[in-house]
């Protein structure tokens, strides 16, 4: 990639010695080893000629995607001077992706890979940004810790595997992208139809303001003809020890093949088809419980639930947040008391080890939440495969309101098994991801419900006093 003074009309240019190359306005290729596939041409046609600057791609593994949306978006950064963003679903995945990884084709680092006659100043390692001559700045950033990032006047952002990201991350950010006419530059990888990301990719690809490309192994070429995964390529995956779901999912980019190691697949997809997942009224007349996984640093999850007269549990709202202590909750509380009529239970539900979570208090979570207005009832404690069990036997009793619930039910659905790529097996511990304090949470109500389950499952009414 190089600058160039002349910032007039985009032109293309061919290179019979290295394939279809393109040059635009502020970008020449091949640079650094890096030169456009022909439907890597597509996508920054799209944005640099046609103005489609809104993109979601669904490719295969090794495709390319990444390389071709950072190389978009410094383009982008080198005509429009601003902030831009590019973000990891963790934080802790940045560093080794970019800051350590070395690419097997060029032997370089990926940061290395920044041509340094554009940058102002050498990458920042420590707040992760790059600073560009024209005063663009590249932001490098994990959305496991979204909420630092609002407020900021991007005027683009990369999600890099959109599959793995926290969903409540886009809606949070994408708004202000719009103050500056922004764009999104989404790739990733199949997980199934349960995923947001399937979800996300059909509502978009039909969409004229956004370009969108679906690619498996059988769609991608190299610059001269040749498939980029060959059958052979596949071949030796298998011999690796690798699934055939796997590689449905990740070469073949199969839809149909479910999330690999969810706890709740069969259980969230039983009841998406049995209409449990949908809109309904919540009953004013009922008390609200709620059950709480508490973080400061990592989220505090909660669902809001009642009980209804058919046996079932309706969990009618779902909150999330981050990096809020007591009084932030309590507000919370509060204000859905005040704008839908909740009212709660005296006590609300904590989690077992309630006592030893933090809000970061000085003087510990229950004597300060107490002195915000929330009390917990401590729920039992078991250990974490038999919560799930729990989780497991209570979910067909329960209904969910498919918008107030929308992160809470993804976070249900993709929480999953760790992968052991030693052994080749998913492992019984869950894996760390933006899912799990939504399904810890769910966990601790169904530990604290279980007790119920095969009967009409109710609460005496004279058991808490009305909390407001």
């Amino acid at each position: 990639m190089r600058a160039s003074d002349n910032f007039g009309s985009l032109t293309q240019t061919v290179d019979k010695s290295a394939g279809a190359l393109t040059s635009y306005n502020c970008i020449k290729f091949p640079f650094q080893g890096w030169s456009p596939y022909p439907h890597q041409v597509l996508a920054l046609d799209a944005f640099f000629k046609k103005g489609i600057r809104n993109q979601i791609k669904c490719i295969h593994r090794r495709g390319g995607k990444d390389a071709l949306d950072f190389n978009t978006l410094q383009g982008a950064a080198l005509i429009e001077p601003g902030l831009y963003l590019y973000l990891f679903p963790e934080a802790k995945q940045l560093k080794k992706a970019i800051w350590r990884a070395v690419d097997p084709t060029t032997g370089q680092r990926i940061i290395d890979k920044i041509p340094r006659q554009l940058l102002a100043r050498e990458p920042n390692n420590s707040d992760l940004y790059c600073e560009y001559k024209n005063g663009a700045i590249i932001q490098f950033a994990g959305t496991d810790n979204y909420r630092g990032l609002l407020g900021l006047d991007a005027k683009g952002a990369l999600w890099s595997e959109f599959q793995d990201h926290n969903p409540g991350a886009y809606e949070a950010i994408s708004p202000m992208l719009l103050r500056h006419k922004g764009f999104n530059l989404i790739n990733g990888t199949c997980r199934g139809k349960q995923n947001h990301f399937y979800h996300k990719f059909h509502l978009l690809e039909k969409n004229p303001r956004w370009f969108s490309q679906y690619l498996n192994i059988e769609q991608t070429f190299k610059h001269d003809g040749s498939r980029i995964f060959t059958d052979e390529d596949i071949e030796l995956v298998r011999a690796e020890g690798i699934s055939e779901e796997s590689i449905r999912q990740e070469y073949y980019c199969d839809w149909d093949v479910g999330m690999p190691g969810a706890y709740y697949s069969r259980e969230m997809e039983r009841a998406q088809l049995e209409g449990r997942i949908c809109n309904f009224e919540f009953n004013p007349n009922a008390l609200v419980y709620t059950a709480w996984d508490i973080g400061y640093t990592d989220s505090t999850a909660i669902w809001f639930y009642q009980f209804n007269p058919q046996g079932h549990i309706d969990l009618i709202y779902y909150l999330e947040g981050n990096e809020e202590g007591p009084p932030y909750y309590a507000k919370q509380l509060q204000d859905l008391a005040y704008q839908r009529g909740f009212k709660y239970p005296r006590l609300h539900g904590g989690p077992h080890d309630l006592e030893h979570k933090t809000f970061a208090c000085p003087r510990g979570t229950l004597a300060e939440c107490a002195d915000a207005g929330i009390f917990f009832e401590v729920g039992p404690k078991l250990p974490i495969l038999e919560g799930i069990q729990a989780a497991r036997s209570l979910l067909p009793y329960c209904r969910f309101h498919v918008e107030h619930c929308a992160l809470g039910i993804n976070a249900l659905r993709e929480y999953k098994r760790k992968w052991d790529p030693i052994n080749k097996i998913y492992a019984e511990k869950p894996t760390k991801s933006w899912a799990n304090h939504g399904a810890d949470a769910f966990r601790y109500l169904a530990v604290a419900q279980r007790k119920h389950l095969g009967s009409t499952i109710h609460r005496s009414p004279g058991r808490y006093e009305v909390f407001l």
